[in-house]
C-alpha cells in the first residue's frame, strides 16, 4: 500500500494471488530510487517481482521452489538496482 508522507492512504498495488502483478507472502520489500519501481520478495511464489510505481509487473525471476524456503528478504543499494541481495 502507499501512504502520503501525513499517512493518508494512496493506493493499494498487488492483490492476492500467483499471476503477473499479483502478490503472495512478501516478506522483503525496497525502491529503486532512480526509477521508482518496487521490488518485491514473495516466499509464497518463489520468486522476486518488479512492478512500476502504478503496480505493472515488469520483471519476474527467481522462481525456482528450490531457491526459496521459508523466511526471504531483500534491499537494494543506494544507487538503485545496481545490487539487489536477497536472503533466503
Amino acid at each position: 500500500q502507499e501512504f502520503s508522507s501525513s499517512g493518508v492512504w494512496i493506493r493499494q498495488i498487488g492483490s492476492k494471488g500467483k499471476a503477473d502483478g499479483q502478490l503472495h507472502g512478501p516478506r522483503g520489500l525496497g525502491v529503486d530510487t532512480r526509477t521508482g519501481n518496487v521490488i518485491v520478495c514473495e516466499v509464497f511464489n518463489f520468486r522476486v517481482q518488479i512492478s512500476n510505481k502504478e503496480g505493472q509487473s515488469l520483471k519476474i525471476f527467481a522462481k525456482q521452489e528450490m531457491l526459496w524456503r521459508g523466511e526471504g528478504g531483500l534491499a537494494v543499494d543506494l544507487k538503485g538496482m545496481s545490487s539487489l541481495l536477497m536472503r533466503q
